[in-house]
This record gives structure tokens, C-alpha cells and sequence, in this order.
């Protein structure tokens, strides 16, 4: 190996395979939908709710903005899609489809509701530090 790439593998802390958040918006927003839709699954067809699309849309954009900005190895990929989906229904000013970030967070991401609030904060200011 040459000087450079044993650097980056320090760097990477020699763990190369990473588990991406994308899966899991995919998966969240299935689920949702599923859900939504009383145990029917979704049309997967042209007639798919456009408010989804555009949320679907959003958090995508936010997840590959946290893995440029290297944040992938700080949280579970599980939450930051998470916690990606929560900032794009914010953004997006639609309502969360539960009665608190608590409940919301222990149902799709299985973790707590400050543990997205803390992983939103993170995406915020480096959404925000690009813009600068």
C-alpha cells in the first residue's frame, strides 16, 4: 500500500464497510405509507402522493449531504434516515404522523425522540455551514 492510502485507512479507523441511511428513508416511508393506508401496501405507481414524493425527495437530499459531510459514522444509519425524514416534514411544514418525537422515534427508528432531536441539530447546522 502506498503512504497515502494506509493515511486514509487510519482515517477511516480501517472500518470500510458503512451502513448508509438511505436504505432506511426507504424503508421508513414504505412503512408509513403502509401504515397509513391501514395494512394495504402503497401504490407504487405515477398516483403516489406527491407530498410524499417531495418529503421522500428532501431527506434523500439531507442523507447524502450528512455521508459528504462524513457524519455516517457518528449515528446509526437508522437514525440519521430518521432524523432525515423528521427535518424534511419539517421543512416541508407537514405535521409529524404521531403525538410526540418520542413516540414517532420508538415506532420507525427504534430509538428516543432526543436522540433524533440531537441527530437533526447536527444535519441543521452542516445544512446550514453549507450555505455559508
Amino acid at each position: 500500500m502506498t503512504q497515502g492510502e494506509l493515511i486514509l485507512m487510519r482515517v477511516l479507523g480501517f472500518n470500510v464497510n458503512v451502513e448508509l441511511p438511505h436504505t432506511w428513508i426507504a424503508t421508513i416511508l414504505y412503512g408509513m405509507a403502509w401504515w397509513r393506508d391501514n395494512g394495504h401496501p402503497p401504490d407504487d405507481t405515477e398516483a403516489v402522493d406527491t407530498r410524499v414524493k417531495q418529503i421522500a425527495s428532501t431527506a434523500w437530499r439531507l442523507a447524502n449531504e450528512v455521508v459528504v459531510a462524513g457524519l455516517v459514522d457518528r449515528f446509526p444509519a437508522r437514525s440519521i434516515g430518521a432524523a432525515c425524514i423528521v427535518t424534511a416534514l419539517r421543512a416541508h411544514k407537514e405535521p409529524l404522523p404521531a403525538k410526540t418525537l418520542d413516540e414517532w422515534a420508538k415506532l420507525w427508528a427504534k430509538t428516543s425522540g432526543s436522540q433524533l432531536a440531537l441527530i437533526q441539530q447536527v444535519i441543521e447546522q452542516n445544512e446550514s455551514s453549507n450555505f455559508n
